[in-house]
């Protein structure tokens, strides 16, 4: 099977997750579908704590099928998850048969079935669009870190992909789940928009000359603003073409 004919039997197993406030977007990523539930990042879901309100609300969709819940209510549909660092994922069962109908379900398999070299599939909805996105990558690399075992990619992996499945071509199976995105970039971004952040706290305390009812410190202090938020942008989009995503194993033993 060629991997266009492989892309259009599985797409229907792919999820779109996205996280609303009052109508606007505040975080989004992928997940998919296995044995009738829905398998994504444990972090997509707890970001981290007091990031979403309980009225935030959270939106699956996947083909032309969405089903919608209160973040309050996240809780009634976990059936496990792990939150450590790299194995990081969660399985939500949602009651509602039509979500589900006529879905593809993936199998799972693990690190063992595919080897450093060959080639794999990721899908997932990257960037916050609304189109799902596929493209070809290779295990770069394979390794026990934390006592999970990862794959690195030779790969674009980006925002969003976060909780997309790594699919096995030659099976269809999902074998790892797209993890963190990390770039020697990382660090550097977080250095300097913590310094655009202290600047701006900084500056707003300063008094002096006014012009448009604001004074320079407030005036540099938005400049300095803007410049967190360019680089936080710039942060999100920057790209190695380097992904990582951790092996099923731990999770396959738990759901089967």
């Amino acid at each position: 099977m060629s991997v266009p004919e492989i892309i259009t039997e599985v797409s229907s197993g792919i999820v779109s997750i996205t996280f609303l406030k009052a109508g606007s977007k505040i975080a989004s990523g992928s997940a998919f579908l296995a044995k009738d539930m829905v398998i994504s990042n444990n972090h997509i879901f707890h970001p981290g704590e007091g990031s979403f309100a309980p009225d935030v609300i959270v939106k699956l969709k996947v083909d032309n099928s969405e089903f919608t819940f209160k973040y309050s209510d996240l809780a009634s549909y976990v059936v496990c998850g792990s939150p450590q660092e790299h194995d990081d994922y969660i399985v939500l069962d949602i009651r509602d048969n039509n979500f589900f109908k006529s879905k593809y379900q993936f199998e799972l398999g693990t690190h063992k079935d595919i080897r450093t070299g060959e080639q794999v599939l990721i899908m997932g909805y990257p960037f916050e669009q609304e189109q799902l996105t596929s493209h070809i990558g290779y295990i770069s690399a394979q390794y026990l870190e934390g006592g999970v075992n990862i794959m690195q990619l030779d790969a674009s992996v980006n925002n969003g992909n976060s909780g997309g499945p790594l699919i096995d071509l030659r099976t269809k199976n999902v074998v790892g789940i797209i993890t963190r995105k990390a770039t020697g970039l990382v660090k550097q971004f977080d250095d300097l928009m913590d310094t655009f952040d202290k600047n701006a706290e900084i500056l707003q305390k300063l008094e002096g000359i006014a012009w448009g009812g604001l004074t320079i410190g407030k005036i540099l202090a938005t400049s300095q603003q803007q410049m967190n938020e360019i680089a936080k942008n710039i942060k999100r989009s920057a790209n190695v073409g380097i992904g990582y995503a951790f092996s099923c194993d731990k999770l396959k033993l738990e759901i089967e």
